[in-house]
């Protein structure tokens, strides 16, 4: 008897541990079927950030114009990570290319195309600044103004490390591109100023409150600016314009005040802000009928403010000799900045499209004026010697 359950109890045991062996091979099975997904995605990500690796470098044969190298890393991004969305971008790259070599789009384009998405190093620069001023400036203004420095320094590092940092690793997530880096800059700016516009109409009994109108109005503006730009995608031509217009708007706003003086500082700024954004709005609105590009952008700018200085000489020999009062000073410096920022319009109409690169800063090609890139060559001096100078005009007669 005792045999018998002996041999009974023995065999029970034996059927048993196959069960147990099951149950640690199901859940063994149940643990690697909970750590694949995770595996899965730490994959996706690591191919996303080498093919976005591979992209750039592909970007930046194409700013050197090593074109057919360019072609061989953007091929092999579509061959090899063509389950990212890089793979969309390197397919663009290289349709633009293949164009360029059958002559059917100009080199300008395919330029202007690479430029556009390199925005990462702007973004840091832009962000750079801003962000210390966020943090080490706005936010311990308008909570607990500290006595010392300590905290707003600390904060204003930790500001730079976000901005630059934070621009970095957005752009190896997503790709930032010159249009986006500067409309969210803008959209702070432009929110910076429009907080403190706030602030100036609502008079806050607390002097905290307006650093907080401040802040809230630079972080809608930039969060504003991203949202703007999902929907429209603003090229680094579309920014400039925009910003141009917003420059030009405040300046406007500015000598406003020599003809009709403000009741206060409150009216001053109000009047300034609100001319800023008309400026800004209709900057924007003329980027949908013109399209420009930064380069030309700069051109005008910089010609118009060649003009308010040839305004001003003028302005001051009237004023000095004559009997130029101030409201005529100020109409005199205007229509020369606007004439400046036509005859910069007219010089470079030719700038965005695809003309040979120029080695002087005025061309005359073809009974045409234009703007160029002046570079250092060697040249004869006076005296029969080589030297190295720069060409500020070349032309054709």
């Amino acid at each position: 008897m005792f045999q018998f359950l002996l041999f009974c109890s023995v065999a029970l045991a034996t059927e048993e541990t196959p069960s147990a062996a099951d149950g640690a091979e199901d859940s063994s099975s149940v643990e690697v079927s909970e750590n694949a997904p995770s595996t899965q995605v730490d994959e996706a990500l690591l191919r996303r950030l080498e093919a976005a690796a591979r992209y750039k470098v592909g970007l930046e044969l194409v700013t050197q114009g090593r074109y057919e190298e360019a072609n061989v890393i953007f091929q092999d991004v579509i061959d090899r990570y063509s389950d990212t969305d890089i793979e969309v971008r390197a397919q663009e790259q290289l349709r633009l290319l293949t164009s360029l070599q059958m002559g059917t789009i100009p080199r300008s384009v395919v330029d202007q195309k690479a430029y556009e998405e390199e925005g990462w190093a702007e973004l840091a620069i832009n962000q750079g600044l801003a962000m210390p001023i966020i943090l080490g400036f706005l936010l311990p203004a308008g909570t607990t103004q500290p006595e010392e420095p300590g905290i707003p320094v600390a904060l204003g590092m930790v500001g730079l490390g976000l901005g630059v940092g934070g621009s970095y690793l957005l752009d190896q997530k997503v790709g930032i591109t010159r249009g986006q880096a500067m409309a969210v800059f803008s959209g702070e700016a432009v929110g910076f100023l429009n907080g403190y516009m706030l602030s100036a109409i609502a008079q806050p009994r607390d002097y905290r409150g307006h650093y907080r109108y401040m802040m809230a109005g630079t972080l809608l503006g930039g969060t504003g600016a991203v949202v703007l730009d999902h929907y429209l995608e603003l090229g680094s031509g579309q920014m400039a314009m925009a910003n141009s217009g917003a420059f030009w708007g405040a300046v406007l706003g500015l000598t406003s005040m020599v003809f009709v003086d403000p009741e206060d500082d409150a009216a001053a700024w109000i009047r300034v802000v609100s001319a800023l954004d008309i400026g800004l709005v209709t900057g924007a609105l003329l980027t949908q009928k013109w399209d420009i590009s930064r380069r030309r952008m700069g051109v005008i700018n910089l010609s118009a403010v060649a003009g308010a200085g040839l305004g001003l000489g003028f302005g001051f020999f009237g004023s000095f000799y004559g009997n130029m009062n101030e409201e005529s000073f100020t109409i005199l410096m205007l229509a020369s900045t606007a004439s400046g920022a036509a005859l910069g319009a007219y010089l470079s109409r030719k700038m965005d499209g695809d003309s040979t690169d120029a080695s002087a800063l005025l061309n005359l090609t073809e009974g045409r004026w234009g703007f160029g890139t002046p570079l250092p060559a060697p040249m004869l001096t006076p005296n029969g010697e080589m030297g190295i100078g720069v060409s500020l005009a070349n032309g054709r007669f």
